[in-house]
This record gives structure tokens, sequence and C-alpha cells, in this order.
């Protein structure tokens, strides 16, 4: 079989010569030889390639982002490793890179930063050398030989996402050698996940760089996960589990955990004071199906707030179920008939714990009351729902439905307040609007009409998922 052997040593970038990081080679050749593609012409310049092994790997820095508190580099590994030697390969490949790494030089032109070894304000001053880079990336010309030398190669191609801590005190030295240090372990890490996976698949199977939070802790947890089967990756979860010591009651490591620094199109825990979950609202028109629920989809919208904590706490990796979705759930179990498809009926409590439990498994305990008024004395059971479980509950009443993420009850007063997450909210994504006009807010006792009864379905959490 044949191999493509992408140049890694001497190319040409904009007239100029300029060595790429590596040991690499340098080839031979003339514009006239590639064109004619004269094949015996170019092995004659260049015989060594007739010998041995040539092993292309590489690597380039894709993307740098600085963000508030931290750093974060996209770094895009790659190599080619032979039928039988994959291990050692991949060993061989990652030195190879590891012993480079100093080379390396971090720019963003429009953000005119750029960080490499040594580098101090007197050299910046004097070889201003962001502004050959500062009206576009360079245009890097490199030419692909393919070598026919009867050698088996799988081709692997990794990105690794890098974040470090920065804070405003560094200097441009310790945030170079920070992210250096980080690129470091993280190939580190992606080697030795890589070869426990071929050694357990006989197949080199590729990894994703993940960063987590988990509760309790003050610093990030950096793992390179195998993109493997599900079951595959909860063997993985459970023993990392037991090695960081974390709880094998609740899951903290599953990728919709993971943090993220791009910024979502809808709010993120807007309240601020429990566990993680997305505001679904009125009009979502660019994040759903185009449908306008406004009057009659409140319920439908505190649905999928509730599902969104299970996704962002880890319990499902299913996506949050559209209006239709919900509605062919409903029509799938029988509770309702197939004209409800695509109609504008109110759904309750009662609905929202069907569908809960039949697309995802979890079962609800609920509460009922006569009337507004009965809510308040309700309010140490909700108290410690969210002390044990956590989840946001759903509350529908007085043909309107709204979700509780928590309660202040005050012993000694009996005063009592609900924060409420208000599903009619018909704005844009806009934080300061969400909280400063109530949509987000404590509600007093008062905020629940006596002249109806409410509903309540608080959700449970699965036991023992990891």
């Amino acid at each position: 079989t044949a191999t493509d052997v992408e140049l890694v040593g001497n190319v040409c970038v904009e007239g100029e010569h300029a060595p790429l990081i590596g040991n690499g080679f340098t080839i031979t050749t003339t514009r006239d030889v590639l064109e004619n593609a004269d094949s015996t012409t170019f092995l004659t310049q260049n015989n060594f390639l007739r010998h041995g092994n040539v092993i292309p790997d590489g690597l380039s820095v894709r993307i740098q982002v600085l963000y508030h508190g931290f750093s974060k580099i996209k770094v895009e590994f790659s190599s080619a490793l032979r039928s039988g030697s994959e291990i050692t390969d991949l060993r061989t490949a990652a030195e190879k890179f590891t012993a480079s790494l100093d080379q390396l030089t971090f720019a963003r032109a429009d953000k005119r930063i750029l960080l490499r070894k040594n580098m101090d304000k007197a050299t910046w001053d004097n070889e201003r050398p962001l502004d050959k880079i500062s009206f576009g990336a360079l245009q890097y010309k490199v030419n692909t030989v393919t070598i026919p030398d009867a050698a088996s190669y799988l081709r692997i191609l990794t990105t690794l996402d890098v974040t470090v801590p920065a804070v405003f005190e560094d200097s441009s030295q310790v945030l170079y050698d920070r992210l250096v240090e980080g690129i470091r372990r993280k190939v580190s890490a992606m080697v030795y996940m890589m070869i426990h996976g071929f050694r357990n698949q006989q197949k080199m199977v590729p990894t994703v760089s993940q960063v987590f939070l988990p509760p309790g802790w003050s610093s990030l947890l950096h793992l390179q996960m195998l993109m493997s089967d599900e079951i595959e990756q909860h063997s993985a979860r459970v023993r990392l589990h037991k090695l960081f010591n974390l709880p094998l009651s609740m899951p903290c490591i599953r990728s919709s955990q993971a943090i993220t620094f791009a910024p979502t199109r809808l709010l993120r825990s807007p309240h601020i004071h429990i566990n993680n979950c997305e505001f679904h609202h009125f009009l979502r028109v660019m994040l759903n199906d185009g449908v306008n629920d406004s009057g009659w989809g409140c319920a439908y919208r505190s649905l999928q707030s509730i599902w969104s904590w299970f996704i962002l706490n880890g319990f499902t990796d299913k996506p949050v179920p559209t209006h239709l979705g919900i509605q062919q759930c409903l029509v799938d179990i029988k509770d309702k008939e197939e004209n409800f498809l695509g109609s504008r009926q109110w759904i309750g409590s009662t609905e929202i714990g069907f569908v809960l439990d039949h697309l995802l498994g979890i079962q609800s305990r609920y509460i009922i009351t006569s009337s507004g008024a009965e809510v308040i004395e309700k309010a140490h059971e909700l108290a410690l729902h969210f002390e044990t479980v956590g989840t946001p509950v759903m509350i529908g009443g007085a043909q309107l439905a709204h979700t509780i993420l928590g309660v202040d009850f005050n012993e000694g007063s009996g005063e009592c307040n609900f924060l409420v997450l208000d599903p009619h909210y018909t704005g844009s994504e806009d934080m300061k609007v969400v909280l400063g006009k109530g949509w987000c807010a404590w509600k007093p006792a008062s905020f629940w009409n006596p002249q109806y009864f409410y509903n309540m379905v608080l959700p449970q959490t699965p036991k023992n998922v990891v």
C-alpha cells in the first residue's frame, strides 16, 4: 500500500524559507519535478526516502483564545503509525513533539498578543513581530508527496484543548511556561489513554479533551477521554471517580458537565443559587422548531428547563425535546389522542412526569394543593427536596406554569419566598433584563393565587449513576 508523507522540514512562507517544529527532513526538488510528477528524478534526488521508514508526524496550533481567568488553546497532534508498531510509533512521535515545545510561539494578531520563549519588552519593541501578520494569516505552501513503500500506516489526528489559569499579575514568560507545560501534560495523557485503549480494544481510539470543576473542588480537573462506546466510557468514569475520590452516587465527569468557554444560545443558571439549568421561555423560535407558544406553552418550557438540568448535571446526553417531541411522547404512551400532535393544548404537572419517565426513566414525586394559599405550607417539603435532590420543580395552577428553583423560609417569622423562573418571558437572552425585571426572582407566598389549586412535580435523580 502507499502512504502520504507530509513534508515537515523546510517550507516556503511568502517567499522566505521557514523551518517548522520537529526534527523533520529536507526535500530536494524543483518545481518541474513536482509539476511533472517525475518520481524517478525525485527519488534520485532524495535517495534517503528509498531506505527505512519515513514516519510523518507533526503539530499545529490552530486556535488560541484568551478568556478572563484562563488561557485556552487548541493543539492539533498528528502522526502516522505503522501496522504492528502503533504503540512504539505513537510514543516516538509524542517524544519528538514534547522535545520541541520550547520552539512554540502563541500568537493572536487581532489582540496584539504574542508569547514565545524568553520574549521580553525590548525584543517586542525592536522586532515588532506582529506587524507582519496583522493583516491575516500567513500563506503556507507545502508539497505533499506520495511514496510507495509497501508499508501500512494508520494516520491519527487528535485535537487537544489546553486550558491553564491566567491572572493579571502573570508575566508573559510565566504564561508561556504554563501553556507549554499544559500542552506537555495533555500529550502525555493522550498517549497514556490511547495506549490503554489499544491494549483493551486492539485498535487506536482517538481521545477528546475535557475540563471539569467537580463539586467541592477549587481547581480544574483536566481529562483526556477515549471516544469509545458508552460501556467503555462508563467503565472509565467509574475508575476515574475512584481515583479522584469523587462520589459514585452521582455523575461528575460526563461530557455534558465539561466546562465550555463558548457562549451559549440560552441563558444558563440565571438564578446562580443552584446547580446548572438553562432558561427556556416563550418564543424561542431559533432554538426549537419555530413554534410560537405564547399563551399555551409555559409548561412545555418549564419541562425543557428541567430537562436541561439533567443534561448539565450529567444524568443524560439526550437533547432537550421540542414541543412536538413532547406531544409525540404523550401520544405514544396513550395519554393523548392523535389530534393532540401539533395542537396548542396545554399540559400540566402530570404530563411532565409522564414525559420524564418515558423518555429519561426519571421518576417524580407530586405535591397537590387545593389553593395557592396552601403552597406556603409545603415550603419545608420543597426545602428538603432542594437540599437532597436539587432538581427544579414545575408548579402549575391558575392556567399558568412556573419553575421553582429554591425556597427561603424564615423559621422565626414564618415568612417564605420562592425563587421562581418565569417561562412567560418573551425577550432576548439578556441576563440583566431577566434578573432586573423579575423573570427570575424571589416571589412572596402571595404570588400564588388563592382562588386556584396548584400541582407540583418534583423530579427525582437516579441513584448510583456515574
